[in-house]
């Protein structure tokens, strides 16, 4: 496991470098904008790719639907792996009975570990990432939520005011009043 994170992080580092130099060449841009979020988005859709290329790839070598496909592969690249289907299953039967050689088993065996490699560390690496994001989601969620929670419980209207509606203008004109002393207290906690 301790190889697939170094991978993941030298993964990462590899799109940290595309982008910045990307962005540097066609944009003019000696900094890039918002950097995490595109390390994140070119793992994401590497991976999405990978998924892909490997689902269509099962649907010959391994016999097996498209979704199927998805469906393992996923499983694999996120590690959970329940087991219950088996990448060359189909091929070590197919030896087993003779139709196929060993030598195809051990080069198709060899190549198949390349995409697991690539596919374990791009998870790695997006897992890095929103590990390196944790900073950004703190501080947006300090600004921005509590802040908006803060203004609607504090200020805005309760059910208490949606139930007293029918009363009086006398009642009303309290109401109107206790609600300014309200967002005036907000203001100040603010």
């Amino acid at each position: 496991m301790l190889a697939l994170k170094t991978a993941g992080e030298l993964l990462a580092c590899c799109i940290r470098f595309a982008v910045v130099k990307t962005e540097a060449i066609l944009l003019k841009r000696a900094e890039p904008e918002n950097l995490k979020k595109k390390m994140f988005t070119v793992a994401s859709t590497l991976l999405v790719v990978l998924l892909i290329l490997k689902s269509v790839a099962s649907t010959f070598l391994d016999q097996w639907t498209f979704l199927e496909g998805l469906y393992v592969w996923f499983i694999t690249f996120t590690t959970i792996g329940f087991g219950d289907y088996v990448s060359l299953e189909s091929i070590a039967r197919d030896v087993d009975h003779g139709e196929t050689s060993k030598i195809y088993l051990v080069l198709y065996g060899s190549l198949a570990v390349l995409p697991y490699l690539i596919g374990l560390s791009l998870m790695s690496c997006l897992l890095t990432c929103v590990v390196d994001s944790i900073d950004h989601i703190r501080d947006f969620r300090d600004r921005y939520l509590i802040t908006y929670a803060r203004r609607l419980l504090c200020c805005g209207k309760s059910s208490y005011d949606v139930k007293r509606r029918g009363k009086s203008r006398e009642d009303r004109g309290r109401r109107g009043q206790s609600r300014e002393a309200n967002q005036e207290h907000c203001t100040s906690q603010e």
